[in-house]
């Protein structure tokens, strides 16, 4: 049995409380995650994050502000890298990272955070915008997609 079923066995043997407990123990990890992602490909120390009721704001001292409510998520899904993330509308493109607005044949108008050199991207799409990003390396990019879909189905 693996680790993942181990603790996923374990989750359902809690509580009700305890597995609320959990549950916020683990959001406190992914906003930890994504405020890491932020402040490291925007590169300032002014990157906030700001945990809703009903939403995820991610914001920079460059007038980046990107908001996503958790009911109005449509899909996550873990996609390629097309060769090219298109054209930067308003953001920046370093040696080894991308964000921003950018626009691309692939996902439209969509807000970045990407690591460059990474093949892999996790794609939130809700009605009115799409947020692409990746972390660390593909593996971990590939583990936090799994994680959200673990999330999603709780």
């Amino acid at each position: 049995m693996s680790n993942w079923q181990r603790y996923t066995e374990y989750k359902q043997s809690l509580s009700p409380l305890m597995r609320t407990l959990l549950q916020t123990g683990e959001l406190v990890v992914i906003v930890v995650v994504v405020l890491t992602l932020f402040s490291a490909l925007v590169g300032t120390s002014s990157a906030t994050l700001t945990l809703q009721d009903d939403s995820l704001v991610l914001s920079s001292g460059d007038d980046l502000s990107v908001e996503v409510a958790y009911g109005d998520i449509q899909s996550v899904t873990l996609e390629e890298v097309p060769d090219s993330f298109g054209t930067c509308v308003d953001g920046k493109e370093g040696r080894s990272y991308a964000y921003g607005v950018w626009q691309s044949d692939t996902w439209g108008e969509y807000i970045l955070a990407a690591k460059t050199n990474l093949t892999q991207v996790i794609v939130v799409r809700t009605e009115e915008q799409t947020v692409v990003f990746n972390y660390e390396s593909d593996d971990v990019t590939a583990q936090l997609y799994d994680y959200f879909l673990e999330m999603a189905t709780e």
